[in-house]
């Protein structure tokens, strides 16, 4: 088991995967992986935009299901890593409202997507979104740094 999860770390371009549960480096010693492997999302939401054909459709669903299962936890491990120590708890908080809200929206959004244009409109917006993600995490996220000498704020 330890091999096929080395493996598809290696596909996904990240070093991050351990059988033994979902661990990171720190962004002081490695890029983020969603930085690192953004063409995944944006393969399987063209192949469902664009394919009718069965079995790619359930090879996609295997393809972005094991995206899901490596990258989730790995973006709630990099979360805790942009706040000081003392308030993980919080910026995990934090980031799974945030992430929980965004989801509602883009629910909706894709609801209605695809009642006025269709079931493709739904992929592409997920693609564009997902390439638009991954140049504000290339953006936003802070270079280098030391947790500890964080400026201490509150997230309460």
């Amino acid at each position: 088991m330890k091999f096929v999860a080395r493996l598809l770390s290696r596909l996904f371009k990240s070093g991050d995967v351990d059988c033994a549960g979902l661990h990171h480096q720190p962004i002081a010693d490695n890029n983020p992986p969603a930085i690192d492997g953004p063409g995944h999302p944006l393969v399987a939401y063209l192949g469902f935009a664009l394919t009718q054909n069965v079995l790619l459709i359930a090879a996609l669903f295997v393809f972005y299901g094991l995206y899901q299962g490596i990258f989730r936890a790995v973006g709630k491990a990099f979360a805790s890593d942009l706040v000081p120590e003392h308030l993980r708890a919080s910026g995990v908080g934090w980031y799974n409202t945030t992430v929980g809200l965004l989801q509602l929206v883009a629910s909706v959004v894709a609801g209605l997507l695809w009642d006025r244009i269709g079931h493709a409109a739904v992929f592409y917006y997920g693609a564009i979104f997902g390439v638009v993600g991954s140049i504000g995490l290339l953006l936003f996220i802070p270079g280098k740094h030391d947790r500890s000498k964080a400026p201490a704020a509150t997230l309460s």
